[in-house]
């Protein structure tokens, strides 16, 4: 299995090949039916771009945003000229650079082509008439039409650019099956992605002590209270109040004011903190040791068997605590656990995420339910779940929003039983009323946005006349999609950038991050087609 630092950065040999491959077989088919294609070439058209004054375009279009959080500089060339550049940018951080090649191509003759590949220097030659203009005195190719460059400015300006989104949670799969008398064809939901991860933790049980403030103490938690005195006198407290902490322990109750004594001659109360001890259940996985992750802080908080833990902190002191030296070659150099016996450590049980989910119930060898002590059928086979497929959002009778983060099982689980996978009437008993969801790719327009006219007296756009909308451009700058989504952590890329790297000084121009699912307010959700335009609008205010 290939490791994450294996993967390479940009394009393998095998991405090249599939390209031309993809390439050829575009051409094959566009001339099967009738249409005739000429291939060209990057350095043909590097070289039109440069002829035609379109190499600086893609930075001039990104030039201010970048310029305003100080993060262009000027440069010298050897003939003395400065030009403005961008601080670790490319035209390639820019989806619209695809635009301007299409562009280019799109003008590029096969006079133009032959041309170049024959590097011919005669450009005044009768063959190549019309195709050269003089430019300090020297021949250069003559742009397509008149005032290109700015024409090819303005568009793409005005380009929004599309990343499909909206994946489903499960698609129809044929199945063939074989049944009495032949064969028959059945449509089976299969999901789109990993159900959850592969790892199958299991689960233990451990007491944790821990300090808690004896107002929030309710009737259900006095059992955890480690001290049987103090235990009674809360209880007794409580009972007092009907087993309402909020009476009991605030206002003129609080143990300040009104203090619980401890001992008979009432010279010692009761503290504000009191000692409990919680069975608390802790879900693990086996993994094998290895030299990347076993250090002193990861075995001091992820083993689980103390014994274990003192062994592997004993190996990584004898290292110096190098933990590349120390776990590096265990099959000649092991860990014993009984070196006598031949007992070695290879795997350890450490502690797993909180937050899982149980795939099956537990049953003995007979079939029958296994039972805890409260009588509950016991789970077993606990997995954490994959990425998540959406988040709904919902607006409470107080008029807050609410999230549900679906996970794809869950989403899947409702589509494969006959349920729409977004849930539209969650907690409607409750007065929730749902407002709109987010999935990656989704895309949505952040405020400020404004009717009115700007510096240079051009009208940005009317949100309730999004779809009539012209000038793209005065959109494009609030525009971004979903990137990630979890529990109210909600990250957002600009529709234009390619890289996903969060650079400080662009938060909120190439990249937000929204941390509260009520910070979402004022956003509008919009669907736009292929070709760029806006079909849809969801208004989310």
């Amino acid at each position: 299995m290939t490791t994450e630092e294996q993967i390479p950065e940009g394009f393998v040999e095998r991405d090249i090949k599939d390209t031309q491959y993809i390439a050829r077989k575009s051409r094959e088919i566009l001339e099967s039916l009738g249409v005739r294609v000429v291939a060209t070439s990057g350095s043909v058209t590097a070289c039109l771009r440069e002829a035609w004054n379109l190499t600086d375009v893609m930075r001039e279009l990104n030039f201010d945003k970048y310029d305003r959080q100080g993060l262009t500089y000027e440069r010298r060339n050897r003939n003395g000229h400065t030009s403005r550049c961008i601080k670790d940018w490319t035209k390639r951080n820019d989806h619209r650079h695809h635009a301007m090649d299409a562009l280019t191509i799109a003008f590029t003759k096969p006079l133009h082509i032959q041309y170049l590949n024959t590097l011919n220097s005669r450009g005044e030659g009768s063959e190549y008439d019309g195709l050269f203009e003089k430019r300090n005195e020297r021949w250069v190719f003559r742009p397509p039409m008149k005032n290109f460059r700015s024409e090819a400015r303005h568009h793409l300006e005005n380009i929004l650019v599309s990343v499909k989104g909206g994946k489903n949670a499960v698609t129809p799969r044929k199945v063939v099956e074989t049944v009495h008398g032949g064969r028959r064809e059945k449509s089976v939901p299969t999901p789109r992605g990993p159900l959850h991860k592969v790892f199958f933790y299991g689960k233990i049980e451990r007491y944790v002590v821990s300090e808690v403030k004896v107002c929030s103490i309710t009737p259900d938690k006095l059992a955890t209270v480690a001290d049987k005195r103090e235990r009674e006198l809360i209880r007794k407290r409580l009972d007092e109040f009907g087993g309402d902490p909020d009476k009991a322990f605030a206002g003129i109750n609080s143990l300040s004011r009104n203090p619980i004594y401890v001992d008979e001659a009432r010279t010692v109360t009761l503290s504000p903190k009191v000692r409990c001890v919680e069975l608390v259940p802790h879900f693990t996985v086996r993994v094998p040791i290895n030299e990347k992750t076993f250090t002193a802080k990861y075995i001091e908080e992820n083993v689980v068997d103390s014994g274990i833990k003192r062994l592997l902190l004993a190996r990584l002191e004898r290292f110096g605590g190098d933990n590349k030296s120390a776990f590096v070659n265990l099959d000649d150099d092991p860990i014993w656990l009984d070196e006598k016996a031949g007992i070695k450590i290879k795997r350890v049980t450490v502690f797993g995420p909180v937050n899982v989910l149980a795939l099956r119930k537990k049953r003995d060898k007979d079939g029958k339910p296994v039972l805890d002590k409260n009588g509950c059928q016991q789970s077993v086979d606990y997995v954490v779940t994959g990425n998540n497929h959406h988040v709904a959002i919902y607006e409470d009778q107080d008029g807050n929003w609410q999230e549900d983060v679906v996970s794809l099982f869950k989403a899947t689980e409702r589509a494969v039983g006959g349920f729409p996978v977004v849930d539209t009437t969650y907690r409607a008993d409750d007065g929730w009323k749902f407002k709109f969801t987010m999935q990656q790719n989704d895309y949505f327009l952040f405020p400020p946005y404004t009717t009115e006219k700007d510096s240079d007296g051009k009208t940005t756009f009317d949100v309730s006349r999004l779809k009539d909308v012209v000038d793209l451009s005065a959109i494009s700058p609030y525009l971004f999609r979903v990137q990630n989504l979890a529990s109210n952590d909600y990250v957002f890329r600009h529709h234009l950038e390619t890289t996903i790297e969060d650079v400080k000084e662009l938060k909120d121009i190439t990249w937000k991050r929204i941390r509260t699912v009520n910070g979402l307010k004022g956003i509008i959700k919009i669907h736009i087609n292929h070709l760029g335009r806006i079909t849809d609008v969801e208004e989310c205010l």
